[in-house]
């Protein structure tokens, strides 16, 4: 978006004058980026980073899980990836996130997939694919579960 472009010049203009820069002012140009992040489509996420970014555990196990959503990893290749147990790391994300690897995997594909569904010349196989599920009857049915209604038809309701 135009404003975060703006102030991403802005701050390469500082950076390429450093000697001007002052404490007073690199705070200023902080907050504003931080502002205009928190006014993003996708705040949410932003807010997260920004609360754990002094709590680096929980933001690795969170952001390993965010970063591989649609892809077919085990939780066991995952929690590798933060290096730790396949147990540590599923107990530790529960806490985190309140609910299992795999629930919020589903949730978040499950989502996407909403999102997609609007586009009608998208078939939904392909949908079904780049959710991350490897197989559509499977996708359909947990589709149905959580929202009542199979893709097909909740892309009809509209």
């Amino acid at each position: 978006d135009i404003l975060m472009k703006r102030n991403m010049e802005s701050l390469l203009f500082y950076f390429n004058k450093p000697t001007i820069v002052t404490d007073d002012l690199a705070y200023l140009k902080l907050k504003e980026l931080v502002l205009l992040l928190l006014q993003l489509p996708d705040q949410d996420a932003v807010k997260s980073t920004l609360l754990h970014l002094f709590h680096t555990e929980k933001f690795t196990v969170l952001q390993i899980v965010e970063n591989h959503l649609f892809d077919n990893f085990t939780v066991e290749q995952l929690a590798h990836f933060a290096h730790m147990s396949k147990a540590t790391f599923q107990r530790k994300f529960k806490q985190y996130a309140d609910q299992t690897v795999q629930k919020y995997i589903l949730n978040k594909r499950l989502e996407k997939a909403c999102q997609l569904l609007k586009d009608p010349n998208q078939r939904i196989a392909d949908i079904c694919f780049a959710c991350g599920f490897s197989e559509p009857n499977y996708f359909s049915k947990v589709f149905k579960q959580k929202f009542g209604k199979t893709p097909r038809v909740y892309r009809s309701s509209g």
